[in-house]
């Protein structure tokens, strides 16, 4: 379970950004998925919809933009403030 690993790390950095900028939601998250990942788009948002469940990040749309490679970069993060 390889997109594992890789969502968690997404969900890892997501959530440290959303609480540094004293998010209470985040809404959709924008990434570079390098091909040789060798992972879907809907796999990964549906393994970070499970790992993410009761989160700050629960619900938020994985934007991710296929790239050259073995790189996955989280570019920006869409949140709601109190």
């Amino acid at each position: 379970m390889h997109e594992l690993s890789v969502a968690e790390r997404v969900l890892r950095t997501v959530v440290s950004e959303a609480e540094a900028r004293s998010a209470v939601k985040v809404t959709a998250v924008r990434l570079r998925l390098g091909d040789l990942q060798m992972i879907t788009q809907e796999t990964l948002q549906e393994t970070f919809n499970e790992l993410a469940a009761d989160s700050i990040a629960q619900g938020a749309e994985l934007r991710v933009q296929p790239v050259p490679g073995h790189d996955v970069i989280v570019d920006e993060i869409e949140v709601e403030t109190a």
